[in-house]
């Protein structure tokens, strides 16, 4: 007689997908909550397991990390290499994927770095793989082009159809897979630049508006010392202490300019909300018709943005953080604010084209502009290259 037979309880079996649901919930909460906030505890409690019988799947939180960027980097991989090679076949097909898979894209832009580097390489050549094969994609619609401008047009049609993780407008899904394949094709055509673009921003003015912020030598180099490792290591990586070194500065001292990490990080983002903020008040003020004003708008932002990497990279990745410790900020509103301005002069200055895909277009070209300066050297000089690649996407 068994065990179940003399106490008539029945064993419970596991079941056969408790590996994949794990991997889907632990990818959700990543998303959702950020790599930091979430722990092996909240992962097997949305689960409903226990922690023990998470460890048998998984050894450690990282491995659920590079497990969730690594499927969903092959998948599109996979995918792609796999997709008839036709131009409209292909580009509709990384559509599709890119909206199966929204969440992923800022998760692996914010959170990669903290894996170990033999993962980070997998990932990244799986990423790699998946812009080979865009890059053929381009070349075949463009033979003219030089490998390297079709490999970089490659790279910002991924970031547009990542981009729309970023976007929350309710755009029934046929119809935004349709228009990301769209601007993917305008993309291609948006190199080479024949004529330079008018440079907006003049030389100094960076400086003059830094003048015009600062609050003392000292606490200017903390903040530069902190925009420099927020960018290159993540908020959640980097102490104040560690702010403190880079800035030269012995002792404890610090905490007399900045008595917290999460007031450095709010001095950055409100900087670099309202330094852009005044770049688009001034593109307002001098332009006329709405599409001259987007213009000019773009051309701002590229320039800024190839300018100022390192305040670019900490306002696209480490927000949240700040949200999260419950400091005022209102970079947010700015950005927020700045988005839909910038999309109602888009929608003003195209006939017919609705709020919706105005807002899409904008967080797209944004979205390229900051990939393209995180990942450099695609963005280091490449303004002309952005601000072209960027008027394609807003249609214009």
């Amino acid at each position: 007689m068994s065990i179940s037979d003399s106490t008539g309880l029945v064993p419970r079996k596991r079941p056969r997908d408790r590996k994949k649901t794990i991997l889907s919930t632990a990818t959700r909460l990543f998303i959702a909550r950020g790599y930091h906030q979430v722990s092996m505890a909240d992962i097997a409690d949305a689960v409903g397991v226990t922690p023990t019988a998470l460890y048998r799947h998984y050894r450690n939180k990282e491995e659920l990390l590079e497990q969730t960027l690594l499927t969903a980097a092959r998948g599109v991989s996979d995918t792609l290499v796999a997709c008839d090679p036709a131009p409209e076949v292909m580009l509709r097909t990384l559509a599709k994927v890119a909206l199966s898979a929204r969440g992923v894209h800022p998760l692996l832009r914010r959170e990669v770095r903290h894996l170990h580097p033999a993962h980070q390489r997998a990932i990244a050549e799986a990423v790699v793989s998946s812009v080979r094969a865009l890059s053929r994609t381009v070349r075949a619609m463009r033979p003219e082009l030089a490998a390297s401008q079709a490999r970089f047009l490659a790279w910002c049609i991924a970031w547009v159809m990542g981009s729309i993780s970023y976007h929350r407008a309710d755009i029934p899904d046929a119809e935004c897979e349709q228009l990301l394949a769209q601007i993917a094709r305008d993309v291609v055509n948006a190199l080479p630049v024949t004529v330079p673009y008018p440079l907006l921003i003049a030389e100094g003015d960076a400086e003059r508006l830094a003048e015009a912020d600062a609050s003392g030598v000292r606490s200017e180099e903390l903040i530069a010392a902190a925009t420099r490792l927020f960018a290159e290591q993540g908020y959640a990586g980097t102490t104040i202490e560690d702010v403190a070194a880079r800035a030269g500065m012995v002792g404890p001292s610090i905490y007399h300019y900045f008595p917290r990490k999460s007031d450095l990080l709010k001095v950055v983002l409100d900087r670099c909300a309202r330094w852009i903020d005044g770049y688009t008040s001034r593109a307002v003020s001098e332009s006329g018709a709405p599409e001259d004003t987007v213009r000019s708008i773009m051309r701002y932002y590229a320039e800024f943005s190839v300018a100022h990497p390192g305040l670019i990279a900490v306002a696209a990745t480490e927000p949240m953080h700040l949200a999260r410790e419950g400091k005022a900020s209102r970079s947010r509103d700015i950005q927020r604010d700045g988005v839909t301005s910038w999309a109602t002069l888009l929608q003003y200055s195209k006939t017919g084209m609705t709020r919706a895909e105005a807002r899409l277009r904008v967080i797209a070209a944004t979205t390229v502009v900051n990939n393209s300066v995180l990942r450099r050297p695609f963005g280091a000089g490449r303004a002309d290259d952005l601000t072209a690649v960027g008027l394609r996407i807003l249609g214009i």
